[in-house]
């Protein structure tokens, strides 16, 4: 959760007046503030949880291609599947080989 919690944060700074505890937001000031970014915490988590499967899935797509990219002997091909694997890595962001 805290990882999560983290990436959110990145996204949504958490609000003046508005801190961690007990595993949601509480406010000093405005407690309209922390229900709103508890909300805000409860979409991320339930986004992040549902694209965690999907995103296992592209990652077996990206090894069996960065398997192909390397143990292919058709040159056209080998080619093909290393352009694919570089757009890949593109819209994952990915930067660094795994």
């Amino acid at each position: 959760m805290n990882n999560i919690r983290a990436k959110f944060e990145e996204i949504w700074p958490v609000p003046e007046g508005v801190y961690w505890f007990d595993d949601m937001y509480e406010s000093v000031l405005y407690d309209s503030d922390a229900l709103e970014h508890n909300a805000r915490l409860d979409t991320f988590t339930r986004c992040q949880e549902t694209i965690a499967p999907v995103m296992s899935l592209v990652d077996e797509m990206i090894a069996d291609i960065r398997y192909r990219a390397y143990h292919d002997a058709d040159d056209e091909d080998d080619e093909k599947s290393k352009a694919l694997l570089h757009r890949a890595k593109q819209i994952l962001g990915e930067r660094n080989d795994r």
